[in-house]
């Protein structure tokens, strides 16, 4: 029996809902005799289908990849603690300052002799790190009260690697969290558009070789048959993101596979859905 279309009749379904029956439309997706029942839904409920298909891929790599950051962390600390010293030199020529930025820049001129702050936020020489101290990169009104008006380091500390290999490991464990958020709106945005293409060029596809055997298909069959056929490769190139899963072009010829099976298995859905399109029309 077909499960219900919960986007049937423009309803906006509950969350919980929606989740069981994107659950359950990807385990169905698996099943070839589906995809007849698949190409009879509307368009909103397969492009809801995706969305949050995409939506949930990510959240659950999301969530991997959380667990698994003080995993990473841990492993590069004790790759980095092989190492009794790790030094590193620099041997650089200038033929000018390097200047990043305009009100309070930046500087990087190695044949400085200069020793405290003006107008910059930072000057790297060749000897020395001169830079505001953390209140006032933080908040610029800090400074007013600071006693502190920059912080000066030796450029000889910063040799020995390993000697800033947690804090930085550390800092750079906290920035990924910081920054989930927004890379995970930027990667929501990003696979969708991907997957969207690829829908329309497994579309196209499907039509040329419909008008090369001489049958009658219609795009939005196709579109829906490349929608469905598609969810693992959605699945499984999300997840690759966290789990590094070595499986290369296995999903894209799966899907491949359940395409042309789909095409063919919803040949007289099809036509029944042009002649209600037709009768709509009419």
């Amino acid at each position: 029996m077909a499960a219900k279309d919960p986007w049937k009749r423009g309803r906006v379904p509950s969350i919980l809902r929606l989740l069981g029956d994107t659950l359950l439309t990807f385990v169905r997706s698996l099943h070839p005799d589906s995809y007849p029942g698949f190409v009879s839904r509307p368009l909103l409920s397969c492009l809801g289908y995706f969305f949050l298909l995409v939506f949930l891929s990510l959240a659950v790599t999301t969530v991997v990849f959380c667990v698994r950051v003080p995993a990473y962390k841990n492993m590069l600390e004790g790759e980095f603690g092989k190492f009794d010293r790790f030094m590193v030199s620099a041997n650089v020529s200038q033929r000018e300052p390097v200047v990043f930025g305009t009100h309070h820049p930046v500087i990087i001129d190695m044949d400085s002799n200069q020793t405290s702050l003006s107008y910059e936020t930072a000057v790297i020489t060749n000897d020395s790190l001169i830079m505001r101290p953390l209140s006032c990169l933080i908040s610029p009104a800090a400074c007013l009260f600071s006693k502190e008006k920059s912080v000066v380091k030796s450029t000889s500390d910063f040799a020995d690697v390993t000697a800033y290999a947690k804090p930085v490991l550390t800092t750079l464990a906290v920035l990924m969290f910081v920054l989930l958020p927004f890379l995970f709106v930027v990667l929501f945005v990003w696979y969708s558009l991907v997957f969207l293409l690829w829908f329309g060029l497994l579309t196209g596809l499907g039509s040329i070789l419909a008008f090369a055997a001489k049958r009658t298909l219609h795009p939005l069959v196709l579109f829906r048959s490349a929608l469905y056929a598609s969810s693992v490769l959605v699945v499984s190139t999300i997840a690759n993101l966290s789990l590094g899963l070595q499986m290369y072009y296995i999903p894209l010829a799966i899907t491949l596979v359940y395409f042309v099976i789909a095409v063919l298995l919803t040949t007289d859905k099809k036509i029944t859905f042009i002649k209600e399109a037709k009768q709509k029309e009419s």
